[in-house]
């Protein structure tokens, strides 16, 4: 009998201990705690482009430095949560601007502007606009508990017409989280995975960095893995104080791969994942030497699977 006993409770204590083994939560899968060098960064605006006979697509990337109060003025306030802090020194703003022009569907144009600490890459807010199709303009505040976002859309055809200061549908939504039990370091914006390819020494190291990353609703574990090296042509018009020059030039570049999972969430429909327009298959490449994204590639959910390809860069001060 104690025999038996002692093999039952044998049994019972190797099951929990599977059980605990096997159903560690996402905050045991260590993230990679970002300590970023902006001065890694030497351009202020990246301009790309992709022509094709299906569509015609730019994108302009843009860094500026705002100080405190002026990144203070531009958030919103959150009706809910503790709002993540502006730093004292100030504070980075990335603006992405897109344009897709298709043939079977309207010119659509975002713009994207994000305020973040350049030190981790934490999200502070983010303002998104989208006019030509669906049309809506979002604002979000990053707090300590969730992101806080208030939605303007028109309500018709009529209100589309018009500026979005004066549509009139809005909606208000907090999206929650966990970070600690999530074992997040800290909450980065998707808008950055370039940024942070570039100031976080990855090309260096050659070692993959795992992300608590916010995408439109909830939160996603999201990993840059360095992927070989690739030859490619570059051709793009490099502009500074002193003058501009066209570079034309082979490089073996550095490819990054984006994988992103999500993360759990109270959502009813888990969000798919996107990144400056793409959806799968996201890869950047980066030319070792510049430390500078020479191109980008992924599928698209209007044209297919492209590649933005870097046309113009520019140097100087990110508060230029």
């Amino acid at each position: 009998m104690n025999t038996c006993m002692l093999s039952l409770s044998r049994g019972f204590f190797l099951i929990m201990a599977s059980l605990v083994f096997f159903t560690v939560p996402t905050s045991a899968q260590p993230y990679s705690p970002l300590n970023l060098d902006a001065s890694r960064i030497q351009w202020n605006y990246l301009f790309y482009e992709v022509k094709s006979p299906s569509a015609d697509v730019i994108t302009e990337v843009r860094l500026e430095s705002p100080t405190q109060a002026e990144a203070q003025a531009a958030l919103i306030e959150a009706r809910q949560g503790d709002p993540v802090p502006v730093p004292a020194g100030g504070c980075r703003k990335i603006t992405v601007n897109t344009t897709i022009d298709s043939m079977l569907h309207p010119p659509v144009k975002s713009v994207d502007h994000l305020w973040f600490d350049p030190q981790d890459a934490t999200g502070l807010g983010r303002v998104r606009l989208r006019q030509g199709d669906e049309d809506f303009k979002k604002v979000y505040r990053f707090t300590k508990q969730g992101v806080f976002r208030h939605q303007k859309e028109p309500k018709d055809q009529k209100e589309a017409s018009t500026e979005p200061d004066q549509w009139t549908k809005v909606i208000d939504t907090f999206y929650s989280y966990d970070a600690d039990r999530l074992g997040c370091p800290n909450i980065v914006d998707r808008l950055l995975m370039i940024y942070i390819a570039s100031t976080s020494g990855l090309l260096k190291n050659n070692q993959t960095l795992s992300l608590c990353v916010f995408g439109k609703r909830q939160l996603f574990r999201v990993k840059l893995r360095p992927a070989g090296l690739h030859p490619l042509r570059v051709d793009y018009m490099e502009k500074k104080a002193q003058g501009e020059d066209r570079r034309q030039y082979e490089v073996k570049a550095v490819r990054i791969d984006l994988e992103a999972k999500a993360l759990e969430s109270d959502l009813e429909k888990e969000e798919n994942f996107s990144f400056m327009g793409f959806v799968n298959k996201i890869s950047f490449f980066m030319d070792p030497d510049r430390n500078l994204p020479i191109e980008i590639r992924g599928d698209t959910p209007v044209v297919g699977g492209i590649t933005l390809k870097l046309k113009e860069v520019r140097h100087g001060r990110t508060g230029s």
